[in-house]
């Protein structure tokens, strides 16, 4: 099977003065063991991608790294799984937005969201 592996864009505030930006530990993890057992696995790390780049979204907030369309864009179109990375609470509402994208552009392929 094909899986593709998202770090989404992470939500900021605009009044934020300094963000930490680290690696997605949790999904490389998780992408060595698909690969472990015999799968392709295509990594998508939204904010390295695109580390400056901030985008307007709601209520005075931005969206730190690709856009949601940029990152469907780069998801294969022969994905058969997607997973999305979630660790906090207060990423659930980007990462439903995006999840609704993606939806839309792969609408039988398996989603996963931690």
């Amino acid at each position: 099977m094909k899986f593709a592996l998202i770090r989404p864009p992470v939500l900021t505030p605009a009044f934020n003065m300094a963000e930490l930006v680290v690696p997605p530990i949790g999904p490389a993890y998780v992408a060595a063991a698909v690969r472990q057992e015999g799968h392709e696995v295509c990594l998508i790390d939204a904010v390295a991608l695109a580390i400056d780049q901030y985008t307007p979204y709601v209520g005075g907030t931005y969206l730190h790294g690709l856009t949601f369309d940029q990152v469907v864009e780069r998801i294969p179109v022969s994905t058969d799984g997607i997973g999305i990375s979630a660790n906090f609470s207060y990423d659930w509402p980007t990462c439903r937005d995006l999840l609704i994208k993606i939806r839309q552009r792969f609408p039988k392929a398996l989603l996963i969201a931690d």
